[in-house]
């Protein structure tokens, strides 16, 4: 856990009061007693996440799309196709899935069964059109092969911005 300090002339509570800074964090300040570690709580990065609305990694969009794509094609989706499909153990497939579900990008059911959420089906359908407006440009614009485009689309996609899509 990173902790910045910031110069006691800046660290100022909600009431306006000044707290001394003392080495990397904050210290009890006189003038405000009870909050004790409130500045140190203030001064952790990152903040929380629904403050901060992050872009998935390129992992997780992998996963988000073989998800909708396992789902489009109404097969069930289970950690053992998602393992076959990405290619990495189980254990690697559950603690993605599960950093996915914590993130609610995804749902797990009591027969294990991975489904999308809301959340999680809009981000899968941008980065599908993302995937479908790359293999267009590569095809029609650069003349690529269609095999060839599949390959390179899935590597452009991930830097594609919503601005672009």
């Amino acid at each position: 856990m990173l902790v910045k300090t910031i110069p006691a002339a800046a660290k100022q509570s909600r009431e306006g009061n000044v707290l001394a800074a003392s080495g990397k964090s904050a210290q009890r300040s006189e003038a405000c007693p009870r909050r004790l570690y409130s500045t140190q709580r203030a001064l952790v990065w990152p903040k929380l996440k629904a403050d901060m609305p992050r872009k998935p990694s390129s992992i997780i969009e992998d996963y988000l799309m073989e998800i909708y794509d396992m789902t489009r094609a109404e097969r069930p989706v289970i950690a053992a196709r998602l393992t076959e499909k990405m290619g990495v153990s189980a254990p690697t497939v559950w603690n993605t899935v599960h950093r996915m579900q914590r993130d609610g990008l995804v749902g797990i059911d009591a027969a294990k069964e991975i489904t999308l959420t809301d959340a999680g089906l809009v981000a899968a359908e941008s980065i599908k059109r993302r995937h479908l407006l790359t293999e267009r440009l590569l095809v029609d614009i650069l003349g690529l092969d269609w095999a060839d485009a599949h390959e390179e689309a899935h590597l452009i996609e991930h830097t594609i911005t919503p601005r672009v899509e």
